[in-house]
């Protein structure tokens, strides 16, 4: 043993920090999506009951959002597991799509998007960081190491 070495700060057989936020920020998302779906739901029947037209896209974006939703649930279940390479993948490929929907609610006028935009950036750099990958991947080796 190296008396000079890094010490592995975290227990063997523990996610990395950066992996672990990567979950909590997907449940997060996942419960802030849901509840922006019911205000949608809200605001479609408040449209409908004064005999106003709602937009065929309302409907589109609705059912991607209980779908993003959806799989963002079944990725912070599934992102603290070993050697499950395919959920890193797709936690970036989803917060791609949160980054979009900001995009699209800043262009629509709404504020909000800004913070979808650097949650999904944020979760993007943190799903990148080596330690994840190499967590993920099934190869711990100095993952202590290499934040």
């Amino acid at each position: 043993m190296n008396p000079m070495a890094e010490p592995n700060p975290r227990p063997a057989g523990t996610a990395p920090g950066p992996l672990r936020a990567v979950r909590v920020i997907l449940y997060v998302q996942a419960a802030a999506t849901v509840l922006g779906l019911v205000g949608t739901a809200v605001e479609v029947k408040s449209r409908f009951d004064h005999g106003q037209d709602v937009p065929g896209i309302t409907y589109v974006l609705g059912m991607v959002s209980l779908v993003c939703a959806v799989a963002a649930v079944v990725l912070a279940a599934s992102v603290v597991a070993r050697g499950r390479f395919w959920a890193r993948r797709s936690v970036m490929a989803l917060e791609v799509v949160t980054i979009v929907y900001g995009f699209i609610n800043i262009f629509a006028g709404a504020v909000a998007g800004i913070g979808e935009i650097v949650v999904g950036a944020a979760v993007i750099v943190l799903a990148a960081r080596h330690s994840v990958g190499e967590w993920m991947e099934g190869r711990e080796g100095d993952v202590g190491a290499h934040p």
